[in-house]
């Protein structure tokens, strides 16, 4: 652990100035970047797009929309499939 810091201690010490310049406007494109990954995020976990796509595409082939499953759901365990 103590190699990590001297090293980045000593790339500070030694760096040169980068003569950068950050335009104001950087902060409006970081909350735009924010918010998308906010918003995504809501519409990927919350609203779950795939389930309508895949009941869409289940529609559009004929087969039922968990013709595919192989986890075992609970209404496809072995004894309700046997009828028992």
């Amino acid at each position: 652990m103590v190699p990590f810091f001297g090293l980045v201690a000593g790339l500070v010490l030694i760096s040169s100035p980068a003569y950068a310049y950050i335009d104001p406007g950087i902060l409006g494109v970081l909350y735009q970047a924010a918010y998308a990954l906010v918003f995504g995020a809501f519409v990927a976990l919350v609203l779950r797009p795939w389930q309508y796509m895949k009941g869409i595409f289940a529609k559009l082939t004929g087969r039922s929309r968990d013709a595919g499953n192989e986890l075992g759901t609970p209404d496809t365990a072995k004894g309700e499939r046997d009828g028992r």
